[in-house]
């Protein structure tokens, strides 16, 4: 079955020996850095904003009124960056939460089950760019609102694209040098075919790896097209 998939010219599956190794080094590095890296960057900036929401929610609660507890959201929007405000008699619904989507997702839900004692519930897919985490308060439900860049890495797009376009300019080269390579094998081959129906092959010019070379030079042309050859 793999026989009849392979291509059928020393071109093609010379091209194939090159970018299998290549393709699979790729997929090795991209599931490590799936897997290992990309997961626990996720995860250690979900756990600060955990630690965040759970200084908000500590401060709100040792506020002794309600003008402590604005001046505590206050904070909040300036030295956190969340958009924060308490829905008064607000109640969290209630029933299991959905199955975690994606790698973000299931990881601030892990970091806000660590960091908080308090029933909570995480909107990942709002259209707006940004994430919603509702924490459920003794008197209402605490409302965050803060952009998704803040829970997602850069260096995530940066490895993918630098992982991709070096292997396609690695690759490109690659087959730069296997097509000049692969001229004088074609040119070998065109001229033993002529030379073995009994045809003058013409000029030939010594060319290509040491192999061909020697080949063309020592090989099996011989006669006025040997004469050539050596002038």
């Amino acid at each position: 079955m793999l026989k009849r998939l392979l291509p059928k010219t020393l071109f093609g599956r010379s091209l194939v020996i090159l970018a299998t190794p290549l393709i699979l080094l790729q997929i090795v590095l991209a599931f490590v850095f799936y897997d290992a890296h990309w997961e626990t960057v996720t995860r250690r900036l979900a756990l600060g904003l955990a630690g965040d929401i759970s200084m908000v929610i500590q401060n709100l609660r040792e506020a002794p009124d309600a003008a402590a507890r604005e001046r505590a959201l206050v904070l909040a929007r300036i030295h956190f960056a969340l958009d924060v405000e308490v829905l008064d008699q607000d109640v969290l619904p209630a029933g299991p939460a959905g199955r975690p989507f994606g790698i973000l997702e299931r990881m601030l839900n892990q970091a806000l089950g660590e960091r908080l004692v308090r029933p909570f519930a995480v909107d990942t897919r709002r259209p707006d760019n940004t994430v919603e985490i509702r924490v459920q308060l003794h008197d209402g439900v605490l409302r965050v609102i803060t952009p998704r860049k803040r829970l997602d890495s850069t260096t995530t797009d940066i490895f993918v694209l630098w992982m991709v376009g070096t292997s396609i300019l690695l690759l490109a080269i690659a087959v730069l040098f296997l097509r000049n390579q692969m001229r004088p094998v074609r040119t070998l081959a065109r001229a033993a075919d002529a030379f073995g129906k009994g045809r003058d092959p013409g000029d030939i010019k010594p060319a290509g790896a040491t192999e061909v070379h020697s080949y063309i030079t020592h090989g099996v042309l011989s006669g006025p097209a040997q004469e050539r050859i050596t002038k």
